[in-house]
């Protein structure tokens, strides 16, 4: 793999997964499960077509942390 792939690989990986990271540390209002999601589909449904490379990766992350979300759903609603 030459540098320049590298590169190009690196800068995409750090731009994916936005809608989770807003979820999370609240940057849209409350933390939602699968919020990472529900905010890329808000995103292209205004015609943001870039969201939709966003979203594979904020499933993922959305996925990875659902036990934070749930809790926090959870604590929230007590």
């Amino acid at each position: 793999m030459n540098r320049k792939t590298l590169c190009a690989l690196l800068v995409s990986m750090s731009l994916c997964g936005c809608g989770t990271m807003d979820n999370l540390n609240g940057a849209r209002g409350p933390t939602r499960v699968y919020g990472g999601v529900r905010q890329d589909m808000r995103e292209v449904a205004v015609g943001n077509r870039a969201a939709v490379l966003d979203i594979p990766a904020s499933a993922i992350g959305d996925t990875v942390t659902l036990p934070v979300a749930v809790g926090r759903k959870l604590t929230e609603t007590r």
